[in-house]
C-alpha cells in the first residue's frame, strides 16, 4: 500500500505531528510517510492510553442526590379494630357472642389459648412484648400473633392484617417469616411428638374412654397443602381431587391440658 492512497481503514488510529503519522482516533485517514512503522507501536499504545485517561479526567462525576427520609407518625395500634376487640374484655367470657365469633374466626378453642401462644411466644421464642422503642409505638405481640393466626387459618393477606391493625404491610411480612421459624425450632418439639411411655399414653387414651372408645390414642386424618411452584415434571404426580399440586400430610391430633388450657398436639 503506497502512502498516496492513504489507509481508510475505520479502526485506525491516527495522529499528525511534524511527518509522522501515527494512530490514535477511529476513523481517521491516514496519509504521509511512515505510517507502518512497526517500531511505533509501543508509543502508540501509551499515546492512546493518554488520551482516554484525559477524557475521563476532563467528565466529573455527578454528585449522588440524597433523598430525605420521611419518618412518618406510628398509628395508634391499640385503636385498631382488632386491638379494640382483644382489649375490650368481651372476649373473657366463653359464652359472649364476641368470643363465639372470635372462636371461629381465628380458628382456636378458647381465648385462653391465644394468651398461653402469645406468653409461648414471649418466654420461649423469644418476642419482646414492649410497645414504645426510642420513643416511638412498635406493633404490639398479641394484634401480631392475631394476625399471625388469621393469615395461617383463614389465608388472608398481608394487606388484610394492616387494614385491620395498622401494621405495614412489609413489617407483618418480615415477622410472619421469622415466626414460622422460630415456631419449627421452639414450639414444634414441645407439642409434637410420638407418646414416649405408658403413662403418657394412658393419659392420651383417657380422653377418649369418656366418651366411649376405650384404648384410642388419637385420630388420623390426612390434610392437603397447595405445593407452590411445584416442578412440572411432578405436577401431575401430585395432582387429585383438588385439582392442583398439593402436598399430603398424615396428623394425629391429640387433645392435652397446658397450664389449663386444652391443646391439640399431633405427631
Amino acid at each position: 500500500m503506497s502512502p498516496k492512497q492513504g489507509n481508510k481503514d475505520p479502526f485506525c488510529l491516527v495522529k499528525q505531528d511534524s511527518g509522522q503519522n501515527k494512530a490514535l482516533v477511529p476513523g481517521q485517514e491516514v496519509t504521509g510517510q511512515n505510517t507502518m512503522d512497526p517500531g511505533s507501536d509501543d508509543e502508540d499504545e501509551l499515546l492512546l492510553l493518554d488520551v482516554l485517561l484525559e477524557s475521563d479526567s476532563d467528565e466529573e462525576p455527578e454528585p449522588k442526590r440524597k433523598v430525605p427520609r420521611i419518618r412518618r407518625q406510628r398509628p395508634n395500634y391499640w385503636e385498631s379494630s382488632w386491638g379494640k376487640l382483644y382489649r375490650s374484655g368481651d372476649l373473657e367470657d366463653p359464652t359472649s357472642r364476641a368470643c363465639k365469633k372470635f372462636r371461629r374466626r381465628w380458628v382456636l378453642p378458647e381465648f385462653s389459648t391465644l394468651q398461653e401462644l402469645i406468653r409461648l411466644a414471649h418466654d420461649e421464642m423469644g418476642y419482646s412484648q414492649r410497645e414504645t422503642h426510642n420513643g416511638r409505638r412498635v406493633p404490639p405481640l398479641p394484634l401480631k400473633v392475631l394476625g399471625y393466626l388469621r393469615v395461617v387459618g383463614r389465608g388472608h393477606s398481608f394487606d388484610d392484617v394492616e387494614e385491620n391493625t395498622g401494621i405495614s404491610e412489609t413489617a407483618f411480612r418480615v415477622f410472619f417469616h421469622d415466626f414460622s421459624e422460630r415456631g419449627a425450632r421452639f414450639l414444634y418439639p414441645m407439642f409434637v411428638s410420638m407418646p414416649s411411655s405408658a403413662a403418657e399414653i394412658r393419659k392420651v387414651e383417657e380422653h377418649y374412654a369418656r366418651v366411649g372408645m376405650p384404648g384410642c390414642c388419637g385420630s388420623t386424618d390426612v390434610v392437603h397443602v397447595w405445593w407452590d411452584a411445584c416442578p412440572a415434571m411432578l405436577r401431575s404426580a401430585h395432582k387429585g381431587k383438588e385439582s392442583y399440586p398439593t402436598r399430603a400430610f398424615s396428623v394425629l391430633p391429640v387433645l392435652i391440658c397446658v397450664r389449663g388450657v386444652l391443646i391439640f398436639v399431633c405427631s
